[in-house]
């Protein structure tokens, strides 16, 4: 029985080599799979054995990439002749489904540990975790962060400006509004009408 990795008419080890390819987020998501499968076809096409697969899902991309602000990642690893390797680069590179590709030696990974590797689990299993804090609430009176002392308001007074308290809960805004704003910021292209 041979190992995976190995080329049988050489008798030679092939390196692994892992690819990370992103495609484009306006795919609706049935042709997610027949892009994946095009790819796939590229991989066969320079007889490459596939060791292990991960899908990452659609995810925002850090920047635009023409005209597209999403991508589905996806990584795959693979055994393939040295050789071969500069075909499929050509072959990803002239391809318009792939957005963005990397294509890199590594070493071979489960499926698993190739999840764990790209999810972070491993890191968040190895960070402390904090123990939760309990804080002992005084019934006093109840008084605002942003209240004056007398001698603030003395002070005040006398300069001839009225002392202005914020209200703290107006100025809380949440991160999903944030976000939301952010984005149709993001996605606004017409700014000269803005300035």
């Amino acid at each position: 029985m041979q190992q995976a990795g190995w080329d049988t008419q050489l008798n030679v080890m092939n390196p692994h080599y892992e690819l990370m390819y992103v495609l484009p987020g306006s795919l609706e998501l049935e042709q997610v799979p027949a892009a994946k499968a095009h790819v796939a076809a590229f991989l066969n096409g320079v007889s490459a054995t596939v060791t292990s697969e991960f899908d990452m899902e659609r995810r925002r991309l850090a920047y635009k990439i023409g005209q597209e602000s999403y991508g589905y990642y996806h990584i795959v690893q693979f055994d393939a002749p040295a050789t071969a390797v500069r075909e499929l680069d050509t072959k990803l590179r002239l391809d318009n489904e792939v957005l963005r590709y990397i294509l890199v030696k590594a070493r071979p990974l489960t499926a698993e540990q190739l999840k764990v590797m790209v999810t972070g689990e491993k890191y968040a299993r190895l960070r402390p975790q904090k123990a939760p804090v309990e804080v002992a609430v005084k019934p006093a009176e109840k008084m605002s962060s942003t209240a004056l002392t007398e001698a603030e308001l003395a002070f005040a007074n006398a300069a001839g400006k009225r002392p202005v308290e914020a209200d703290a809960e107006d100025k809380k805004v949440s991160i999903e509004e944030l976000d939301k704003k952010l984005d149709a910021i993001l996605e606004d292209t017409d700014l000269s009408s803005k300035l």
